[in-house]
């Protein structure tokens, strides 16, 4: 039987993830507006807001050019532009609607990695989710899920 090829997947910011958060910050200033407290409290809570999703879109836009190798063997490598990191177990994946949720390492060094429909290729995900739910003949070792 032939081996699958490796899969790269190239990581990008979700759009939709930025837009929803974006909407979650609006909706943050808008509770701020309404609320019953002084001006210099809305003030405060609004540039925390604000300060916040800045922060969350600054870490979304830090994964790019990221990319998670799954190997033929099954074993994972992480490639961040600041380096090549050593290979990784799945530990954990789970699957909601259009979302695919990997958890590598475990413990403490745990990383987790949220990947939507538009985070990388389509093609590279409908790979990915096949291999998730069938594994990989050549390997012995046992889906994570």
């Amino acid at each position: 039987m032939k081996s699958a090829p490796t899969i790269v997947l190239e990581l990008r910011p979700s759009l939709a993830l930025r837009a929803a958060l974006a909407a979650v910050a609006v909706l943050a200033l808008l509770a701020v507006a309404l609320a019953g407290v002084t001006w210099p409290m809305r003030v405060l809570l609004a540039l925390l807001a604000i300060g916040l999703a800045l922060r969350v879109d600054m870490r979304l836009r830090a994964i790019a050019g990221t990319r998670l190798v799954l190997a033929p063997t099954g074993t994972w490598q992480i490639e961040s532009p600041s380096g090549l990191e050593p290979a990784v177990e799945l530990a954990h994946s789970a699957e909601v609607g259009p979302l695919i949720a990997l958890t590598f390492g475990g413990g403490g060094n745990a990383r987790r990695v949220a990947l939507l429909p538009d985070s990388c290729d389509r093609e590279d995900l409908r790979r990915l989710r096949v291999w998730l739910r069938h594994g990989n003949a050549e390997t012995s070792k046992p889906l994570a899920g």
